[in-house]
């Protein structure tokens, strides 16, 4: 018996010593093993490639509905528009889900808390290549996307715009492509024989509560008191030396400021405009009022839309100019009436208050005209203070129209577009002897430094003496070396030339970076009946920032 043992125990040892043919066994359990694992990582790719496709369509295509709803005819059309073109048919074999309406993306929206919210439904069937190995040979995807319209129920838009005579001119290129002369006889920002364009920096009557305090005014109650008193020199800033108006001596001047900046060739002639007898920027300016308006409108998220509109030079015409706010009226300089008179400063449109009727609004922009020969020079802080006023309910008298909602309301939002398209200035004289080419214009400290210390305040919540305002700035056909100024006014680096400067300013003056625009001149064939202008592009958007989205799904 033991033998037997031994033999056993010898062969066995033998046959483990032995691995002929383990490779093989090994291989033939492994390579099952290995080829899942692969086969799975190459389906999970798949998977994964294919649904972050669909997650990208549905997103992609629910936003751009909810942007554009009330534009469109056909809602469910246009969002399959978007998915067919981000997710294409047969995208890695899979086989969309068609919903009733033979479309694989759903479309419906609905409102909820005042929120409009639109929400996208895809899903589709993706072939997986190894999934027969353990019986599936598809795997469903889907993804389904709400978006929300953040807004406030009720808006307030004033539209501060710009209406001095430069206008209606063009820049030497501009004119040149429009074949009109570039000879330099044109009417700019002229405004008569005075240099003045300030307002006397009263503070007006001082009276408690909790108004917003505005620089160069006191509060009153409840309201923007201090807004109407304009915190600039009755001077206008430092009026130029008589002897510029000596045509030699202009000359001078316009050359050591040029030797200064070092950009002579911006400043050939005392006046950098060019008569424009179709007045093109105006024309694109009110094609873009109009889609703004339009597009503010056509928002159903919003319950109550009231839009104002405060055309300047540097004059403001009220309503009714015999009802403006006292303290207004005590502000300005005696012998400049800047509410009443406005023989230097026409043509010039009333200012259009807050209304629901859109209609009305569009017929006012229609009625809107001016000429390259027309007077006034530009003060848009004058016209920031009186859109503010207007947002204001205790000023609701002195511009009639629809009442506005007020600071405190936390279902509205106030918002003013300042839109210039040059500096504050003055004018030392419009013409001698009928030679408008004699003309001067300088940039204005003193409104320049009052249009930024507005801003600031409007800004501020209202907690602060502020009126928690979003603004909107837009910097329109403005060259960066605009306005070269002399020494007059004692200013140095950036403050010399006009254009940097006010885009400096009114970039400060925007709620944020995003909201200050610096737009181009509309080409000199005009914007009707020619491509969309820039101009148009950017009253677009902000119009659009009201239709702004947020994903809650």
């Amino acid at each position: 018996m033991n033998i037997v043992f031994k033999d056993f125990a010898e062969k066995s040892a033998a046959l483990r010593k032995d691995v002929r043919g383990g490779l093989a066994v090994i291989a033939a359990i492994a390579i099952p093993v290995i080829a899942g694992a692969v086969g799975a990582a190459v389906d999970y790719n798949r998977i994964h490639n294919a649904q972050g496709q669909l997650d990208s369509a549905v997103d992609t295509a629910t936003q751009s509905v909810a942007t554009m709803l009330e534009q469109l005819p056909d809602p469910a059309a246009e969002g399959n528009r978007y998915f067919n073109a981000n997710f294409p048919a047969d995208y890695l074999g899979a086989k969309l889900v068609l919903n009733t309406d033979g479309q694989p993306l759903s479309i419906s929206h609905q409102k909820v808390n005042h929120e409009l919210q639109v929400e996208g439904y895809a899903a589709a069937d993706l072939p997986l290549l190894f999934g027969g190995l353990i019986g599936k040979d598809t795997y469903h995807i889907s993804h389904k996307a709400i978006v929300a319209r953040a807004t406030k129920r009720n808006v307030n838009i004033v539209a501060v715009t710009d209406f001095s005579p430069s206008m209606c001119t063009l820049s030497p290129g501009s004119a040149q492509e429009a074949g009109l002369p570039t000879d330099g006889k044109a009417v700019g920002d002229t405004g008569g024989d005075s240099g003045d364009s300030g307002v006397a920096g009263k503070s007006g009557d001082s009276s408690s509560g909790s108004g917003l305090g505005m620089p160069g005014g006191a509060s009153s109650s409840g309201g923007l008191g201090g807004v109407e008193a304009g915190s600039s020199s009755s001077s206008g800033g430092t009026k130029l030396d008589p002897a510029l108006l000596d045509k030699a001596a202009i000359d001078q001047a316009k050359a050591e400021s040029a030797a200064k900046v070092g950009t002579p060739s911006e400043i050939d002639s005392p006046v950098r405009f060019i008569p424009d007898p179709n007045c093109t920027k105006l024309a694109a300016l009110k094609l873009a009022l109009k889609k703004f308006i339009n597009h503010v409108f056509n928002n159903s998220a919003l319950e109550s839309i009231k839009i104002g509109i405060v055309p300047y030079n540097h004059k403001l015409r009220f309503p009714n100019p015999n009802n403006i706010p006292p303290t207004l009226a005590n502000a300005e300089a005696p012998s400049e009436n800047y509410y009443t008179d406005f023989s230097d400063a026409e043509p010039l449109p009333a200012i259009v208050p807050l209304t629901t009727d859109r209609q009305a609004l569009l017929d006012a922009v229609d009625a809107f005209e001016l000429s390259f020969q027309g007077k006034g020079w530009t003060r848009s802080n004058l016209g920031t203070r009186a859109a503010a006023l207007m947002l204001d309910p205790d000023y609701h008298q002195y511009f009639g129209g629809a009442e506005p909602s007020g600071f405190d309301d936390p279902n509205a939002e106030n918002i003013i577009v300042i839109m210039t398209d040059g500096a504050n200035t003055g004018a030392a004289f419009g013409e001698i002897d009928g030679d408008t080419s004699k003309q001067y214009i300088y940039v204005n400290k003193a409104d320049m430094d009052d249009q930024r210390d507005v801003c600031a305040q409007l800004k501020k919540p209202t907690s602060e003496g502020g009126g928690n305002i979003t603004i909107f700035t837009v910097v329109f056909d403005v060259k960066d070396t605009d306005y070269i100024d002399n020494e007059s006014q004692n200013i140095s680096g950036i403050e010399t030339t006009g254009g940097l400067w006010i885009k400096d300013v009114l970039g400060k003056c925007a709620s944020n970076k995003q909201f200050s625009f610096d737009v181009p001149a509309t080409g000199a064939d005009g914007s009707s009946g020619s491509p969309e202008s820039e101009i148009e592009k950017v009253y677009y958007a902000i119009a659009s920032y009201l239709y702004r989205l947020r994903f809650v799904y």
